[in-house]
């Protein structure tokens, strides 16, 4: 029985552009390993670059050390507008219980559909 992806089956997206961006620096990942601090070894580098997923964090990292924006190693198609960098970075804020939170919020709100907020709430005030 053959094992694998059927031939001729489209290889699903990258989930990041890591690898486009080491690669257009011409950065081996020993080299790019070393340009990351907090240093993240080769190896994960190499692990997040082929499908593994990425935490935020990294992404911080990898951006850095890449002297991108985090948003350049998402997927292509996937740049954020203002409002989305805003909630990322409460996101990147919070520890992991305020993270898990924003989420079970986040996944609640989506849900259901939401009443509008009145007009004080929706400026913030």
């Amino acid at each position: 029985m053959p094992r694998g992806r059927p031939r001729n089956t489209p290889l699903p997206p990258p989930q990041n552009r890591l690898r486009e961006w080491r690669d257009k620096r011409k950065l081996t990942l020993a080299q790019m390993s070393a340009l990351t601090h907090p240093k993240v070894p080769a190896t994960t580098i190499q692990r997040h670059e082929t499908g593994a997923g990425v935490d935020t964090r990294y992404l911080d990292i990898y951006a850095q050390a890449l002297n991108v924006k985090t948003e350049e190693l998402l997927p292509i198609g996937n740049t954020l507008d203002d409002q989305e960098r805003a909630l990322l970075q409460v996101f990147k804020q919070l520890d992991d219980r305020g993270r898990a939170d924003l989420m079970r919020l986040g996944r609640a709100l989506a849900e259901h559909e939401s009443p509008p907020l009145p007009a004080a709430v929706n400026d913030g005030q």
